[in-house]
């Protein structure tokens, strides 16, 4: 049986290690990737299938709103579902990055069961199933 593969986008180690082991307890059946930035993970989403995107917002080079205007106008990768996970909780933000077509939006801090409903929530508006 091949995993639902999970690329976690953030520049800070620390919050991509506590998606990743939390995510692991939680949903073992998906295989998380990482990417410290969005260069890394256009790289990454050129060069394998991913069935979900975790995505910060702030990083440096290209940031997650760009990522994500990015993978929208890519025919191959525009409907990957997308989660912002990030500190930005102002309105104005949650509102451009929904016009931009993110499919979740969680805010830092959060815990493991805010994300694991979050993405079941993304995944079942899909017809995906965990």
């Amino acid at each position: 049986m091949q995993k639902f593969q999970a690329l976690v986008i953030d520049d800070a180690s620390i919050i991509r290690n506590f998606i990743r082991v939390g995510l692991g307890v939680v949903l073992p059946q998906i295989e998380i990737l990482e990417a410290s930035n969005g260069r890394f993970a256009q790289n990454i989403l050129i060069s394998k299938p991913i069935d979900l995107i975790l995505c910060d917002w702030e990083m440096p080079e290209i940031d997650g709103q760009e990522l994500l205007l990015w993978i929208r106008n890519d025919e191959s990768l525009r409907d990957t579902p997308f989660i912002m996970v990030t500190s930005r909780d102002e309105r104005k933000h949650v509102i451009a990055a929904l016009r931009a077509g993110i499919d979740g939006y969680v805010i830092k801090p959060f815990s493991i069961e805010i994300l694991e409903r979050q993405i079941r929530e993304v995944l079942t508006k899909r017809g995906v199933t965990l």
